[in-house]
This record gives structure tokens, sequence and C-alpha cells, in this order.
């Protein structure tokens, strides 16, 4: 399937499998390569996206979305923003979920079930992802919307649905009915000319 990249269009992708992911370990900053499956599945999703010519490839920092970012582009140079870097918990890095509502059940009960209140001793808090999120939204409108084009942003589950939040111009507490972004999924935004709304293609794209 061709995709027309005469609009502006933001294909937001999740990295590929991680060897953290593969052990279910949690890892925010830290930063384990992708396992094998990861690169295949980086592999596919760069096969689906194939028609698309990128005008700029944007990636988190860390290892395992840089790697997915360069499968997909192929020659394309792709740019680490610091805004696509994943959600900060320093205190839960290396844990399993059932190891972090084990030992920090408060802050694990305000993550899943109050994203608005959940105030850590250290880390980010879902309003600073937010901010992040909607200033790098704000940036590509600003810099690209007039000319249109494909961009790939290369970034973790939690950016993914913040991104889709800012997008609507919906509230933090929504993140709670956000579906599951498991590793390379996609979702498509489409600049309309007033904001950025998603497009149901992106299931078209998934299923491919």
């Amino acid at each position: 399937m061709t995709l027309t990249t005469s609009l502006l269009r933001l294909y937001v992708v999740r990295h590929g499998e991680s060897i953290a992911n593969a052990n279910g370990i949690l890892e925010s900053r830290n930063d384990s390569p992708l396992t094998d499956l990861g690169r295949k599945q980086a592999d596919k999703l760069a096969g689906k996206l194939r028609d698309v010519q990128w005008r700029k490839v944007f990636s988190s920092p860390s290892l395992r979305a840089r790697s997915t970012a360069e499968i997909i582009a192929g020659p394309v140079a792709v740019e680490t923003l610091t805004d696509l870097a994943e959600m900060d918990v320093p205190l839960w890095e290396g844990f399993t979920w059932e190891d972090v509502q084990d030992k920090f059940p408060a802050d694990y009960e305000a993550f899943r079930n109050d994203p608005e209140h959940y105030k850590p001793a250290t880390g980010e808090t879902f309003q600073a992802v937010a901010v992040r999120t909607g200033r790098l939204l704000a940036r590509i409108q600003r810099d690209f919307a007039g000319e249109g084009g494909g961009f790939l942003l290369v970034t973790h589950s939690v950016i993914v649905n913040m991104l889709l939040i800012s997008a609507a111009q919906k509230r933090i507490d929504d993140i709670k009915s956000s579906e599951k972004v498991g590793n390379a999924s996609i979702r498509i935004l489409r600049w309309n000319g007033k904001q950025f709304e998603r497009e149901q293609e992106v299931q078209m794209v998934n299923r491919m």
C-alpha cells in the first residue's frame, strides 16, 4: 500500500523488542539493545513503510529506539530528540511490574489509576511528559506544516500515548483508557490545517 505524503504526516512508532522487554524488565533511561526479534520487527515495519519518502527521521536518544529508526529509515539520517525519550522512572529501573507493585504500591496505584496525581519522589510526572510531547508537536507544526511530507518518530510506549493525547488535546487522565502500544507498532497523525488528527488507516498499516 502506498501512503501519500503530500500532507504533513507523523508516523509514530514504538521501538522493536529490547532485551529488557523480552525479560519483562522495566527500563526508561536504562538502555538494552534490540533482540533478534526486535530487529526483525523493525525490518518488517521498514517494508510496510517502504513507499514513504521521509522528510525527517526523529528518534529517542535510547539505543533501542535509534536502532529501530535506523532500520526503518535506511539511508535517511536519524536525529535524536530528548523530547522523545521514555518517561523517566529511575526508581523502577530493572524491576518487573510485579516488583514495582510490591515495592512502590502508592506510586504504582497513582501511575495506573490516577495519572493526574502521580508525583514520584524522583523522575517525571505525566504533566512533565505532556509538556515535552506538546512542545514537539508544536515545533513540527510550526516548522514543517506548510511543506508536508512524512516524518518518522521512534519512541516509547508512554510517549506514543502522550503524543496522541497531546494531539487530541485530551486530559492526562485519558491515558488510562489508551490502547496497549506493542513493540514496532505504529500510529499516524495527520496535520489537517488546524491540528493533528489520528488517521484510521493506521489499522491497515499494522495488518500489512
